[in-house]
């Protein structure tokens, strides 16, 4: 009899264990965290770090430095007599030789180009007057202008040539440029009466005319005196 009381009170137990939700059960892991599996995640944070340059794609930046991006190549030939960088460098003012005995100097500004050791041509054009050894000359026929011409760091025949006015000078190639020459054909009033555009190539040591004006060109530049650079 008493058995049979106790079977149905353990039954209804049962049934009630089976309707009860099950308990979750929540461990927290305070162990060292693997430093393998975050450093994504430092990468991450440091890409977001505006105070470190870096690449398209998240990367650090390798610091720029121009000398050793030109070493060998335009730093090196930029120190090539560097003597005519601030002789001959666009608005330098000087006095430079000149092969004659009447007037021994021009003096002058760079008025265009620029003396570049690091191109294959590059040229100068001064704008002066003539002059002594004691100074510029006073009269209006005094005044003329020079052009000197580069390959590389070399002065093309270590000279220049001198005519009242030098023009229009523009660099066709790298052994080739064009300039036009003038000349008074009359009275210092008159100004410049005659002109003569050539073509002038490098050939060797010299600066040779190729095309344009040329027998007058020869003629212009047979007069004046030449410069020593």
């Amino acid at each position: 009899m008493k058995y049979s009381l106790i079977l149905p009170y353990i039954l209804g137990c049962a049934a009630l264990a089976a309707c009860s939700p099950a308990t979750e059960t929540t461990t927290t892991d305070h162990s060292t965290p693997n430093a393998a599996a975050n450093a994504p995640l430092a990468a991450e944070a440091s890409i977001g770090d505006d105070s470190v340059p870096r690449t398209s794609t998240g990367a650090a930046a390798v610091a720029f430095n121009p000398g050793e991006a030109h070493a060998g190549t335009t730093d090196t030939c930029a120190t090539e007599n560097a003597y005519f960088h601030t002789r001959y460098g666009l608005g330098a003012e000087g006095a430079t030789a000149l092969r004659s005995d009447v007037v021994p100097r021009l003096y002058f500004t760079v008025t265009d180009g620029g003396y570049n050791p690091c191109a294959p041509i590059s040229y100068s054009v001064l704008s002066g007057t003539y002059g002594n050894l004691n100074g510029p000359g006073g009269l209006g026929s005094s005044i003329a202008q020079g052009l000197i011409v580069w390959s590389g760091s070399t002065p093309l025949a270590n000279t220049g040539v001198t005519a009242a006015s030098i023009e229009n000078v523009q660099v066709l190639s790298d052994d080739t440029l064009q300039a036009t020459f003038g000349r008074r054909g009359g009275t210092t009033a008159e100004g410049i009466t005659e002109r003569a555009t050539v073509q002038l190539q490098i050939q060797g040591d010299q600066l040779v005319p190729i095309s344009g004006d040329i027998a007058l060109y020869n003629d212009m530049i047979s007069g004046p005196p030449t410069i020593i650079p």
